[in-house]
């Protein structure tokens, strides 16, 4: 019997998919054409002036300040008080991933400009963006790794792409400002 109640489950599924899929499918080809439309054209050229200026603006402090301490948090809770919920791990996986996208996006655009011409490796800046860009993956890695040891892979791989798409998006705000 429960083979039968199984089958007529599917069977909604199938159904809800098969409405839902043409709404999803155009939701994201409307914000992809949104998106390429209306984004600037303009690209700026990320030199070892710029990533020392965004690095010291109050905005960019104010932001590695709280997410610091929310890491902070976060690893106290999971460490020492063994809260082993996947919502944690995930946060901090997030967290490192937004320092992994603005080390990455400055040590990038940094070589970029060396290829250029106009040498970047020179600064200590770029050296302090690499540590950041290693180290920030490393750990990235060592708890994506814990999460996946500890819960199915069906759990963490959604919550960590809505995790980490959000924390990119915040990492990215951060020279807009």
């Amino acid at each position: 019997m429960s083979q039968w109640k199984r089958a007529k489950d599917m069977k909604n599924l199938t159904c809800l998919s098969a409405l839902f899929f043409p709404i999803g499918g155009s939701l994201a080809i409307t914000g992809t054409y949104v998106l390429v439309t209306f984004a600037p054209h303009a690209s700026t050229h990320i030199t070892a002036h710029l990533v020392q200026y965004y690095a010291i603006s109050w905005h960019f402090l104010l932001y590695l300040f709280v997410e610091v301490i929310l890491f902070c948090i976060l690893l106290y809770l999971y460490k020492r008080r063994g809260v082993k919920h996947i919502v944690i791990v995930m946060l901090l996986v997030a967290l490192l991933a937004s320092l992994t996208v603005i080390s990455v996006k400055a040590v990038s655009g940094m070589i970029t400009e060396s290829i250029k011409g106009q040498l970047q490796l020179i600064y200590p800046i770029f050296y302090v963006m690499l540590v950041v860009m290693v180290a920030s993956c490393a750990f990235q890695i060592k708890f994506l790794n814990q999460a996946m040891k500890m819960f199915d892979a069906t759990e963490v791989v959604p919550i960590n792409f809505v995790f980490f798409t959000a924390s990119a998006i915040v990492a990215g705000m951060q020279n807009t400002v």
